[in-house]
């Protein structure tokens, strides 16, 4: 965690961003990293909330999160802003999870376009 956190802290300064706040939940491994641009235009982006900067650095986190052997989303499982992260965290995994879910939800009806699913 702590070589993570160092990680972070040097993700967030190559690209100008600031880190608010980190957190440890109930586990030692379980850590997460509240990451803000503060020179950045709220509007600028249209209201996506998806600043290149800000964006850039946070795929930078998620990639170096998984070489390090942790998860790309611990609480809540990848949803749709990032499910674009379930073949490299799932790996062969994902495909059996898609195997579950058609044999449960035939229709694809339950939870439909989440997980990477």
């Amino acid at each position: 965690m702590i070589e993570y956190k160092r990680f972070a802290d040097d993700v967030a300064a190559g690209h100008g961003l600031q880190i608010r706040e980190t957190a440890v939940w109930t586990d030692p491994r379980l850590f997460s990293v509240y990451i803000v641009d503060p020179s950045a235009d709220l509007d600028a982006d249209g209201g996506t909330g998806k600043a290149p900067a800000l964006w850039g650095a946070v795929d930078e986190l998620l990639a170096g999160a998984l070489r390090m052997g942790g998860g790309v989303e611990y609480c809540h499982g990848l949803g749709t802003k990032l499910a674009g992260w379930a073949d490299q965290e799932w790996g062969d995994a994902l495909l059996l999870a898609r195997r579950l879910k058609g044999a449960v939800d035939p229709n694809g009806i339950l939870n439909s376009g989440k997980l990477g699913l």
